[in-house]
């Protein structure tokens, strides 16, 4: 039976016994994330080192070396001529490292809010864009509010409040016939 690894340090680790060659080894892999991105995204897009050179007007070498750099080795205007033989647009941004999970949680919902800004601007008057907007909110509604189920679903004491909110006693509001006097009823 053939040995399964779980990533490519596990494998790295099992070939050879030198500890200075798996650190090295594991360092080099780290160092070259940018590249083995590019990588992957050259793949997923059907295209071979040569077509995505031709695309960008450089040699198949040039694309060969951008793939195999350290990530300190690659430039922006490599990144750049790159994202756009793939269709994709390079964006870059800079965060305080102090910065609290939660504080990036709102930024990316006010950032939502911003895009659906955007797309209420771009129908205008149009009814049939608005339409379409009007779909792209409620699928923002329920994508967002199915992530926010779902993570608040792995707190026992959620599922816990959830069982006791279903338990509970509801009042509601008295029902009125149509002569305006309260309906009686049965409660159950």
């Amino acid at each position: 039976m053939d040995k399964q690894f779980n990533n490519t340090e596990e494998l790295i680790n099992s070939l050879s016994e030198s500890e200075s060659f798996k650190k090295a080894a594991v360092n080099d892999l780290k160092n070259r994330k940018i590249s083995q991105f590019l990588f992957t995204m050259r793949c997923r897009s059907g295209l071979n080192q040569s077509e995505l050179a031709k695309k960008i007007n450089v040699t198949q070498s040039k694309i060969s070396k951008i793939e195999s750099s350290a990530d300190d080795k690659i430039s922006v205007k490599d990144l750049s001529m790159y994202a756009d033989a793939l269709g994709l647009q390079l964006e870059v941004g800079f965060r305080n490292k102090k910065t609290k999970i939660f504080d990036l949680v709102k930024y990316h919902a006010f950032r939502i809010k911003e895009h659906l800004d955007e797309l209420c601007k771009l129908a205008g008057d149009d009814a049939t864009i608005q339409k379409g907007v009007m779909l792209a909110h409620g699928e923002t509604l329920f994508n967002v509010t199915n992530m926010i189920a779902s993570n608040l679903e792995k707190f026992p004491i959620f599922k816990e409040c959830q069982k006791a909110e279903q338990e509970s006693v509801h009042i509601k509001q008295p029902l009125y016939n149509t002569e305006g006097k309260i309906e009686e009823f049965a409660s159950t």
